[in-house]
């Protein structure tokens, strides 16, 4: 689970990155930068991973509060910061190697990359 968090963390740091005209310029055509999007977390799907790399939402949803310090939204950039800070030095332990709450913030930045996140 490790790797798939990290990759979607990374997925949506570069989508942060690259949609803020101060930091990587608007390079993805963002209609606003979405690190500064809020997030609810109390509604995120259950993200189905394919074999192709690619998940789809198959409409159940679920609390990742718990992966996010118990908070009920947050910014993208928030966010980020957060799972960051649940690493050890080198990114081998993220969430003490607690499986579901692991599972709980990639389902998150998941959500976020494919665009069915409930932002407000």
């Amino acid at each position: 689970m490790n790797a798939m968090l990290k990759a979607q963390m990374l997925a949506t740091a570069l989508d942060v990155y690259y949609s803020d005209p101060a930091l990587g310029g608007n390079q993805i055509g963002a209609s606003a930068p979405i690190g500064g999007m809020t997030i609810d977390l109390t509604q995120v799907c259950m993200m189905v991973d394919n074999s192709g790399g690619t998940a789809t939402c198959p409409g159940t949803y679920w609390s990742v509060s718990a992966a996010f310090g118990g908070a009920s939204s947050m910014t993208v950039s928030q966010m980020l910061t957060y799972a960051a800070s649940q690493s050890n030095v080198g990114g081998s332990v993220w969430y003490g190697n607690v499986k579901i709450t692991q599972e709980m913030a990639k389902d998150a930045f998941d959500a976020i990359n494919n665009n069915v996140a409930f932002g407000f």
